[in-house]
């Protein structure tokens, strides 16, 4: 998770200025680079959907995991927009991938273990990819070298995968399994509001987190008197979501999951708007936690929930969302790009993800009250 996804992935961030300041990548490419990667990472994530689980498994996945050190450290060789183009795209399949098989393979073998409740130290896999590589970026004062700052990307990648070879290994389909047990998904019609209102409302948080997610570092680095924090407010991000997913399951086990996923989309929203607040170090640092500390959460949130109130199998649930999901963090980047080619830069594409995040919170409430409302007329 660390090397397809905080690095392969969201690696992009903290070098994207450097590839506008020496590779020529303009603001409207730098959006179209994101989105061919979220259009590769959908693409992935689908096909290795389809991967039987046992040895094919394991091994689709070492080859997933190698594309994605390959296309990683594949963007220090050429200068070139369309063949970045191209290996963000293949970038985006192999995290895809990436992500699909690791968590199977890893949830899977908790499941039958009885230890469940430890995925969240899978998915904190991002949040240190993203601390670690960026860490390595600053430390070695790569950001304002773009060539050499991809290579150390690949390197920490390679590093990190050191341990994945035999420690990631997936085991064959149980011989007889339970054909009888229920699904855990509820087939009450009258949440069906609730289900519609949570895909809509990942669309508008695939759209509008994203903002932040590609464009944060540009953001700081951009903004006078702050440049050098441009590094550090994405190892803050990092740091603050290694442990996000375990403190919103806390907080869901407390205030209840829809009400954890409301609270979550208000905290992110004040932290994507911190810095139109200010134009502060503080501002910036604290955007940086609460961003960081809650677009893992809701992801997590969001499938778990989502799926048991869909009146739909597992399955088809969780690729809905998906798609819904991906489908804003395609338009995205390209909504920003062209928002902050005015004159005004930055403000106005943080304005409007804030914004997409917090109409996220209204379709959430109004699918609630839709739901209560249908449930007491029956």
């Amino acid at each position: 998770m660390a090397i397809a996804l905080g690095i392969g992935r969201f690696g992009y961030t903290p070098m994207l200025p450097a590839m506008q300041a020496g590779g020529g990548l303009t603001l409207e490419a730098a959006g179209g680079l994101a989105s061919l990667n979220f259009v590769g990472y959908l693409v992935g994530a689908f096909a290795a959907a389809a991967v039987p689980r046992g040895a094919v498994r394991s091994w689709v996945f070492r080859l997933v995991l190698t594309a994605s050190l390959a296309t990683t450290a594949g963007m220090a060789t050429i200068p070139s927009v369309p063949l970045w183009g191209a290996l963000r795209l293949l970038s985006g399949v192999a995290s895809g991938g990436v992500f699909v098989l690791s968590s199977a393979i890893v949830l899977d073998r908790l499941a039958s273990q009885g230890r469940s409740h430890l995925a969240w130290v899978h998915f904190a896999g991002i949040g240190t990819g993203i601390a670690l590589s960026t860490f390595a970026i600053v430390v070695l004062g790569l950001a304002e070298h773009w060539r050499q700052g991809w290579l150390a990307l690949g390197a920490t990648g390679l590093v990190l995968s050191v341990p994945c070879w035999p420690g990631v290994q997936d085991r064959p389909e149980p011989a007889a399994p339970a054909a009888s047990s229920p699904s855990a998904t509820p087939r009450r019609s009258g949440i069906r509001w609730l289900f519609l209102a949570l895909v809509a409302a990942y669309f508008f948080e695939g759209a509008g987190y994203i903002v932040t997610g590609t464009f944060l570092v540009a953001i700081v680095k951009s903004t006078a008197g702050l440049e050098p924090l441009a590094g550090t407010v994405w190892i803050v991000v990092g740091l603050a979501a290694a442990p996000s997913c375990w403190l919103w399951l806390k907080i869901a086990g407390r205030l209840g999951e829809l009400n954890a996923l409301i609270a979550c989309f208000a905290v992110q929203a004040l932290g994507i708007a911190l810095p139109l607040v200010s134009a502060s170090a503080a501002a910036a640092l604290g955007g940086a936690v609460l961003f960081g500390g809650t677009f893992l959460a809701i992801a997590m949130l969001m499938v778990g929930y989502g799926s048991s109130v869909s009146g739909l199998a597992r399955g088809p649930a969780v690729s809905l969302m998906t798609v819904s999901f991906s489908l804003g963090q395609m338009l995205g980047p390209l909504m920003a790009a062209r928002l902050a080619a005015g004159p005004a830069g930055f403000a106005p594409a943080l304005e409007a993800a804030a914004a997409l995040v917090v109409l996220g919170i209204g379709l959430m409430v109004a699918g609630r009250a839709l739901d209560r409302r249908r449930e007491a007329e029956i």
